[in-house]
């Protein structure tokens, strides 16, 4: 349950045969008032009575609507508190895997692949023959 069945404020009249009161409905801002039947009114009422051992829901703090902290940044604490921070830093968490480092086709040197961009390490465009010789080299 996250609403309140109804406030004394909300109830505009009563008599002995039927009960007016107002709500406003979802997407509106204005409040309608509607009138029904007393048995109605207790039967829509007695739908909000929670049942022995429930409680009604409220978010208050983190969890509220207006809290301006996230849930990774309470995972967070929560891992400080409870000592888990060194177990991410020891090698038994995941780690992310290393980039993969190529070789050079022409001198055999690993490299990375923020140097695939040099001029040493470009294939001649103009000799044909030597970039068979490569491609050969490199299918081994």
């Amino acid at each position: 349950m996250y609403r309140v069945a109804i406030s004394d404020k909300r109830i505009e009249a009563c008599d002995a045969s039927s009960v007016r009161y107002s709500y406003t409905p979802d997407g509106s801002k204005t409040a309608v008032t509607r009138t029904v039947s007393g048995e109605r009114f207790v039967g829509g009422f007695a739908q909000h009575i929670l049942p022995r051992g429930f409680q009604k829901i409220r978010y208050y703090g983190w969890m509220s609507s207006n809290s301006k902290v996230s849930l990774d940044e309470v995972k967070w604490l929560v891992w400080l508190y409870l000592g888990w921070t060194y177990w991410l830093a020891s090698g038994y968490a995941p780690q992310p895997e290393p980039p993969s480092a190529t070789a050079c086709a022409l001198c055999g040197v690993w490299w990375r692949d923020a140097d695939r961009g040099r001029d040493e390490h470009r294939l001649p465009r103009s000799d044909r023959t030597q970039r068979e010789v490569l491609r050969q080299r490199m299918t081994r």
